[in-house]
């Protein structure tokens, strides 16, 4: 489950100015052409419109208007109208591969927009550039469908992309879905908003700030916006709960970002685009994406205060490890003394960043101004998270249905957030919690952790260092997101970026289990899904190749390498062992001869 935050005070930040904009849902599968390494020469091509991309970038003087990436390729057709159509049947499987091909001469990269996104529960969809593997979106399923039949994907590097489509229907008469592209996006900047912003930002992943404020850093969005004068420009935001707990896909964002906008549909959200070093930076991952939005609030009295309140046509998936932030109406007046403030966003589009300052005496009443020390806002930190010190300790005495929770977990098991524990019973879990108090080692100033560690305590004098009892008091608080399993047990890779995933739907087709998925010319990995060991064949290569020392890297969806190790020259097969491996989606890289090759895997 996702994690839900205690209060805490989510402001806007009144920076004014938009600018430039530089893994979608989607469930395990490969393109069956790259896999049978099917020819894209015989490929229909849809040829987009010239446009000079010098001209564009000289004709945006709209100061106003934000810096523009790209610019709308009003071409749209039928996919099943235009696609070249193969078949391939063979004792391992029968697939239908439809495939067309897009170029934009002078494009940096290309988005798809389809006006009717369709899929039936047979078809799968994939995209990705025919000069570069490494970056495939999807596959894309029924699961991807909307209310509205619209769907936009993320971009592909480069001028050319091929849109794949694999079908395995039951019976040959099966009705195709239904697939209609709208428009594309056709980029003329190079891939944009990685070190446009002042130099001045810290890296959210930079101590301090990361160990206090990484649940809520999680919860921060890059958002993408089309205006009505043609621009896209960049906003910040925040995913927020609300008062049912049900995880409503929520941002709240400001009002100004939302001006004149138009086409929401078209929208789209990066989420966790940071990098994962603190200097020098490195390019954020791009791939948790979502788009369509609608906005079902908004606000702008005078200025302040300046707020709008968006949902996301998609549910966000659990891979994508979001924090649904708390928020409260508090006053100026009544905000924690020490005027502390914080600020998560994506200053210029960039990547995301932190600033800390403090409060000032506003502006206007239903304001907060603040000074910064460290960081700074600019265009792009419009909408952004903003905090002042927690007050309560973060509202521990106000809130108590965390600790409530963590009791319960503790008394009665339960996973969350990829945390099992294993329940003492009501009783030892009373005990534990009494102790704590009658000793005083809960105070009316206890913070949550400060409040773990009291829970811990009692249960090591009661029961004993290393004990079932304290075991599972720490799995407990860790399952409500505070702290990680004791000691006494291996902890995970990082408390805010475990890979606490599971997908959102099932996976409903039994045909793409534990398929053999073909790297390159000859390398396969398999099964996938896998739960205990990852196979990588290099039998299919070519003698010169086979002999070649090689290099496998896994690495998680952010980036993190979880595994590298290297393979001897001659050796048909690899296996690792992935038993330890947190359920979730990875990425094995294989190297050698100055080649590289990645593909995903899903460990189960």
């Amino acid at each position: 489950m996702k994690n839900k935050l205690i209060k805490i005070v989510l402001l806007f930040l009144l920076t004014y100015g938009n600018v430039t904009l530089k893994a979608q849902p989607s469930e395990p599968g490969f393109p069956a052409a790259i896999m049978y390494h099917l020819p894209t020469s015989n490929l229909p091509v849809v040829n987009l419109p010239y446009f000079n991309n010098e001209e564009l970038i000289a004709a945006d003087t709209c100061l106003t208007c934000g810096e523009g990436f790209g610019i709308d390729a009003n071409v749209h057709f039928d996919f099943w109208e235009n696609s070249n159509f193969q078949l391939i049947d063979n004792s391992f499987e029968r697939v239908e591969v439809y495939r067309v091909r897009i170029v934009s001469p002078t494009a940096k990269a290309i988005h798809v927009l389809f006006n009717q996104f369709v899929l039936k529960p047979d078809e799968l969809m994939f995209i990705y550039s025919p000069l570069d593997t490494l970056r495939i979106l999807g596959a894309f399923s029924q699961f991807n469908n909307k209310s509205d039949s619209t769907f936009i994907t993320n971009f592909i590097v480069g001028n050319e992309l091929i849109i794949e489509v694999n079908r395995r229907p039951k019976l040959i008469t099966q009705p195709k879905g239904i697939l209609k592209v709208r428009k594309f996006i056709h980029v003329y900047k190079d891939r944009a908003g990685f070190g446009d912003a002042l130099n001045c930002h810290e890296n959210v992943i930079c101590a301090p700030w990361y160990n206090e404020w990484c649940n809520q850093i999680r919860s921060v969005v890059k958002l993408a916006r089309y205006r009505a004068n043609g621009n896209w420009s960049a906003c910040s935001g925040a995913v927020i709960n609300n008062t049912n707990n049900d995880f409503d896909p929520l941002i709240l964002t400001a009002h100004h970002c939302t001006e004149n906008g138009e086409d929401f549909v078209s929208w789209f959200a990066y989420f966790n685009h940071q990098s994962i070093t603190c200097n020098p930076s490195t390019n954020g991952n791009d791939l948790m994406f979502i788009s369509g939005i609608d906005v079902i609030a908004d606000d702008n009295n005078a200025f302040c205060p300046d707020i709008a309140l968006l949902r996301l046509r998609e549910h966000i998936p659990e891979q994508y490890n979001v924090f649904f932030s708390g928020w409260n109406r508090r006053a100026w007046s009544s905000l924690p003394s020490d005027g502390r403030a914080i600020g998560i966003h994506h200053p210029a589009g960039d990547l995301k960043k932190i600033s800390e300052g403090y409060r000032i005496n506003p502006l206007l009443s239903s304001c907060v101004k603040v000074n910064w020390t460290t960081g700074y806002t600019e265009g792009g930190s419009s909408g952004s998270w903003y905090s002042g010190s927690l007050c309560d300790n973060g509202g521990v005495h106000h809130n108590a249905a965390v600790q409530n929770h963590c009791f319960y977990f503790l008394s009665m098991g339960g996973t969350q957030l990829g945390v099992t524990v294993f329940g003492i019973g009501i009783d030892k879990a009373a005990q534990i919690v009494q102790f704590a108090l009658v000793n005083s080692l809960v105070t009316p100033t206890t913070t949550y952790p400060q409040n773990r560690e009291a829970w811990i305590s009692a249960a090591i004098t009661l029961f004993g260092e290393c004990s079932n009892e304290h075991k599972q008091t720490c799995r407990a608080w860790a399952a409500c997101n505070i702290g990680i399993p004791c000691p006494c047990e291996p902890p995970p890779i990082d408390v805010c970026w475990a890979d606490r995933f599971r997908y959102l739907q099932p996976i409903a087709n039994p045909l793409n289990q534990n398929i053999k998925l073909a790297i390159n010319e000859g390398v396969i990995i398999f099964p996938n899904p896998v739960s205990e060991s990852l196979n990588i064949n290099f039998n299919g290569l070519f003698s010169e190749s086979l002999k070649s020392e090689k290099t496998i890297t896994i690495r998680n969806v952010v980036g993190v390498t979880i595994a590298k190790l290297k393979i001897a020259g001659g050796i048909e097969q690899n296996t690792i062992d992935i038993r330890q491996y947190n359920d979730g989606t990875y990425f094995v890289q294989i190297e050698y001869n100055g080649k590289s090759y990645q593909q995903k895997f899903i460990k189960l």
